[in-house]
């Protein structure tokens, strides 16, 4: 039997611990983490992808009914322009 693997496991440039595995239980280990990453990593992708083609459209449209009438601030009656039949 060979000596065991040593992985260290890092967070933040810091040593955290060590994980000692054989030989046995790398061959049996291993696939299953790959296939693990590749499933994250094509979730991830299929959901930025649906994000991206799906969008909204970037343009806001208003619909404005413009008008000129007669407004009276300070009781002063004058001619304006009214957007929706308000001062603006």
């Amino acid at each position: 039997m060979s000596e065991p693997k040593v992985f260290q496991v890092h967070f933040r440039r810091k040593w955290i611990f060590q994980i000692y595995f054989s030989d046995e239980i790398l061959r049996l280990l291993f696939p299953f983490v790959f296939r693990v990453q590749w499933c994250l990593c094509t979730v991830l992708a299929m959901r930025f992808w649906w994000f991206t083609v799906y969008g909204e459209d970037p343009y806001i449209y208003f619909t404005w009914n413009v008008t000129y009438g007669t407004i009276s601030p300070h009781d002063i009656s004058q001619q304006a322009i009214l957007i929706d039949d308000h001062y603006p």
